[in-house]
This record gives structure tokens, C-alpha cells and sequence, in this order.
């Protein structure tokens, strides 16, 4: 898929000579991805500015982290179920940043893998088996 249009949303995507997602458009808004190998490690605005960067574990698409912002301040770590796929987004803020961390969001997903939430547009990449997933719109 390299573009979808419903009323209201507006997306076109671009990938690299190896098929990997390299560039999204929404709505006017550019997002340029940055990989290590087959890992997406970074996102970068249009102008260069530094969005989002990721941390994987050892193994193969295993994502673990996201830093939002260019800084390491607003760290976010994700939870995977035993297929992998991301349920949780958490982070440790707030009144009781030392002692347990904050449920950001939770995932879940139907019989096909499909995310569950109303349709909108996705901005989290890793979700379903940690795949990267285009920034792409779902819709009813």
C-alpha cells in the first residue's frame, strides 16, 4: 500500500529499495525512518528534528523501549505477550516514578491480529507480533 484516503484522513507512505517503510505522510505531516539493519532504531520530522527513537533486545524484531522526543527523558518501555505481539506501553513518571511505572496504554487485537480500537489513525509502529506496522489508517 503506498496511499489511503477516507474523508477526514489523508496518508501516503514510501519504502526503500528494501522494501522497509522510509517515509509517511499524513495529512501534510512528513515522518522520515532511520533503520539499523532491519530494526527501526529513529524518526525524524520533514526538518530533521529528532521524534522518536527505539531500543531493541537481543533477539529478531524485539522492541523494547521508546524514547519520545529527542532527549532520554520520556522514556516508554513496551510489554509483550508470549507471541510477541505489544499489549502494554508503560512508563515510571509521576508521584511514584521509583517505585512502579504508569500503564500508558494497553493493546488488544482480534482473531486476525487486527487492533481492536475504533478506526483512527495509528501512530505506534510496533504493535501486533512487534512487527513494525506503516503509520497507516484502519477502517471500519
Amino acid at each position: 500500500m503506498t496511499s489511503a484516503d477516507k474523508t477526514g484522513v489523508d496518508v501516503d507512505l514510501a519504502y526503500d529499495p528494501e522494501g522497509r517503510l522510509q517515509q509517511t505522510t499524513h495529512d501534510g505531516s512528513v515522518i522520515n525512518y532511520l533503520y539499523d539493519g532491519d530494526e527501526l532504531v529513529a524518526e525524524y520530522s520533514s526538518g530533521g528534528t529528532l521524534l522518536r527513537r527505539y531500543v531493541h533486545g537481543a533477539g529478531i524484531d524485539d522492541p523494547q523501549v521508546i524514547y519520545e522526543g529527542s532527549t532520554t527523558s520520556n522514556k516508554r518501555w513496551l510489554h509483550a505477550d508470549e507471541r510477541g505481539s505489544i499489549m502494554a506501553e508503560s512508563a515510571y513518571d509521576g508521584a511514584d516514578a521509583d517505585t512502579n511505572p504508569d500503564i500508558l496504554a494497553t493493546y488488544t487485537y482480534d482473531a486476525y491480529g487486527r487492533p481492536s480500537e475504533p478506526p483512527r489513525f495509528y501512530r505506534r509502529l510496533f504493535r501486533l507480533s512487534h512487527a513494525a506496522m506503516a503509520d497507516s489508517p484502519r477502517f471500519a
